[in-house]
């Protein structure tokens, strides 16, 4: 399924994790996070180009700690530039730097990519679709040639106990992972991507100075509601309920590069939460900066007046491919809505994703749904 329901997974392992392990430790202080991370090890973002097999392929992927053991932990998307529909992809680094990453935006997605990091940053090895019993090589090396920006990573992961003085007790865990454009990125840029990022980030309807606001106070306010809340919520708990683990709450946000050309930045603002029951609740708010002209874009600035209908019509056609049934089937039993055009969306040159969360179209189980459009499908109502 979609990589936010992979996400949703790992939390799921998470929580169990927090839950099982000794808690016994002191309230920890502030973490640092005045300077960003980049130590290969645990933390980069890169801007691949190359080929699989003899098809251009462009790759953005983000490596981060993983939340529950620590492990390095790959995610993004790629996509082949004669389509440029973005596939996203997750995986992991073994011990001895071996790559694995799946795709997972299709039902029944087969696609694995095996390979190695080499010291100038390059990613090569082999790509298989495993049900097609085909095999390609893949050579993909890191660049800016077609104007992508490039990234600083900002990690951030405190907890606390919901009883101090308890030898074990449940905890909450909050944890936000920032991308920043580098500092090398030119000024007028660099001044607004970030503080669209930090009005995304805050939750921010209204413009606001953000020049001397530092990304851990962004961090640590929103992790101070996250705790504050905690406390408040199970003030009426008791030691004794410390080996109930739907008390162990968690918060998690990550970003993620969905698309880095062109003038065109794409990026994904996922978050779950986790505060007791059978599952935690999670999605990915898409979007995309105009960076040429420093604005977000909107479906008015893509499509004429009165597009919806169009717009609409194409992706029905676009949720039919994507659950693999055929043009004329109903979608009763697949979705329980049908996709409208919303405000979730990412473009690139050739076309537009929408983003639907869990339970906005189809069940929980069918995590997040995302349907590309092609602009070809378009022309009649692009502006």
């Amino acid at each position: 399924m979609r990589t936010a329901l992979f996400f949703c997974f790992s939390l799921t392992l998470f929580t169990s994790f927090m839950a099982c392990k000794n808690t016994a430790t002191s309230e920890k202080k502030d973490p640092s996070v005045s300077t960003p991370i980049s130590d290969e090890k645990n933390h980069f973002y890169k801007h691949l180009k190359g080929t699989i097999g003899a098809f251009p392929v462009t790759m953005d992927l983000v490596k981060m700690r993983d939340i529950y053991d620590g492990s390095p932990q790959l995610e993004g998307y790629y996509s082949y530039e004669k389509y440029q529909q973005p596939l996203p992809i997750y995986g992991y680094l073994d011990a001895t730097g071996n790559v694995r990453l799946e795709e997972s935006g299709r039902e029944g997605s087969t696609t694995i990519f095996q390979g190695k990091f080499d010291a100038n940053g390059s990613f090569s090895g082999t790509w298989t679709d495993t049900l097609k019993k085909i095999i390609y090589p893949f050579s993909l090396r890191e660049t800016t040639e077609d104007g992508a920006l490039s990234f600083d990573i900002f990690p951030f992961e405190d907890s606390i106990k919901l009883f101090s003085n308890a030898n074990k007790s449940p905890q909450a865990t909050y944890s936000m992972d920032v991308l920043l454009p580098a500092k090398n990125t030119e000024g007028s840029v660099f001044e607004f991507l970030r503080t669209q990022i930090i009005k995304q980030l805050r939750h921010d309807s209204l413009a606001g100075n953000y020049a001397n606001l530092q990304i851990s106070d962004v961090q640590k306010t929103a992790r101070d509601s996250f705790f504050k809340g905690y406390k408040e919520q199970l003030k009426e708990e008791t030691p004794d309920t410390a080996e109930n683990y739907s008390l162990n709450y968690a918060e998690n946000r990550r970003m993620e590069v969905i698309s880095n050309a062109d003038g065109l930045l794409s990026l994904g603002f996922r978050a779950y939460n986790y505060s007791g029951g059978a599952h935690g609740n999670y999605g990915s708010q898409l979007i995309t900066y105009d960076v040429k002209n420093k604005k977000v874009v909107t479906l008015d600035d893509l499509f004429k007046p009165n597009y919806k209908a169009a717009l609409s019509a194409a992706l029905l056609r676009s949720a039919r491919q994507y659950l693999g049934i055929k043009p004329s089937a109903s979608l009763e039993g697949h979705l329980f809505a049908k996709p409208e055009p919303t405000d979730n969306f990412m473009v690139n040159k050739k076309g537009i994703l929408f983003n639907y969360t869990p339970y906005e179209i189809a069940s929980y189980a069918q995590g997040e749904i995302q349907l590309f459009v092609p602009f070809d499908e378009l022309k009649t109502i692009l502006e």
